[in-house]
């Protein structure tokens, strides 16, 4: 069995109860490795034989952007919409050398 680590299970207990995030508590109380973190949550589990649950912290979401898949049409056609390009130097009438790899299109455009 792990050696359980030297902290103060009160202290923890009473920062759990004032829904301190994961993050908090282990600054709080000087814990560096969510290991030792969690070998403290169930040492405190142990003692008082109630399972406390910790809030995380929330990660930062981010921004979805819609990935726009254009398809190769029965004709040989290949679409970039408009919503696709918005945000890029590209106009309408652009003209592109086109090169076909095995696994990549690769478009440039042509001044």
């Amino acid at each position: 069995m792990a050696a359980k680590p030297k902290i103060d299970l009160d202290e923890l207990k009473e920062l759990i109860v004032q829904r301190k995030t994961q993050d908090e508590i282990m600054e709080e109380l000087g814990i560096k490795s969510l290991t030792t973190f969690k070998a403290a949550k169930l040492a405190l589990f142990e003692r008082d034989g109630k399972v406390y649950k910790v809030r995380r912290p929330r990660k930062a979401t981010k921004k979805k952007t819609r990935g726009y898949r254009p398809t190769i049409s029965k004709n040989g056609s290949l679409t970039l919409s408009a919503k696709m390009l918005e945000g890029s130097p590209f106009v309408y009438k652009d003209k592109f050398n086109v090169t076909v790899g095995r696994k990549k299109i690769i478009l440039q455009k042509v001044d």
